[in-house]
């Protein structure tokens, strides 16, 4: 049940938005799962995500756009 427990972990977490835990609670009560009874995994607590924030907003190398003098069809 390593699940439960990472959705623990995740409701654990400082700033976690009010409309995530009660997804979690009102899941885990569907579950019949206590929040009392899991144990949080500690998955998240030790990644390395600093430069997550640099991967996702790095502009990242595109193609030439389409030079309009070749894309003319002739007839």
């Amino acid at each position: 049940m390593w699940n439960v427990g990472l959705l623990a972990e995740i409701y654990a977490l400082p700033n976690l938005k009010m409309n995530l835990k009660f997804d979690i609670e009102d899941l885990m009560e569907n579950l019949g799962v206590g929040m009392k009874d899991v144990k949080p995994t500690s998955l998240l607590k030790d990644r390395d995500i600093g430069n997550l924030k640099e991967i996702l907003t790095s502009p990242t190398k595109t193609s030439r756009p389409p030079n309009p003098n070749k894309c003319r069809a002739t007839a």
